[in-house]
């Protein structure tokens, strides 16, 4: 008996990472079109290239170095309160969002469209998830 159960979990557990793995892979669908969309808008010929990036990845750049130059950074984070993640580093080459899609449709709209090239996620396991 005990033993159909943890097999009825098991099925269940694999059921749900499907779903998540899924879910994932839409959203990653849906971040290529965002950029794709990006790309087609073109504009100006001074385009620059964005970096989404969680806040752990954020943090772990020495603040000498942050934000990182000529790019546009997108830092992702749970917190309520942009400027505890951001520090003293607040400029126009810093935005903070709460998650991927919302840092895609940022990027895709009227204001950052025109000047970004491709937007680069580099890192944060937490934004796949």
């Amino acid at each position: 008996m005990e033993r159909k159960q943890r097999k009825k979990t098991n099925r269940s557990s694999n059921h749900n990472q499907k779903q998540e793995e899924e879910a994932a892979m839409a959203e990653s669908e849906s971040a290529a079109e965002s950029a794709a969309k990006i790309r087609a808008e073109g504009g100006s010929h001074k385009k620059r290239n964005a970096l989404v990036m969680g806040r752990r990845t954020w943090d772990s750049i020495p603040p000498k170095f942050r934000p990182l130059p000529g790019r546009l950074n997108v830092v992702l984070t749970r917190s309520s309160c942009p400027h505890t993640v951001l520090g003293s580093a607040s400029s126009e080459d810093v935005i903070v969002c709460s998650g991927l899609r919302s840092a895609l449709r940022t990027l895709a709209s009227p204001q950052y469209s025109t000047s970004i090239e491709t937007v680069f996620v580099i890192g944060g396991g937490q934004i796949y998830k």
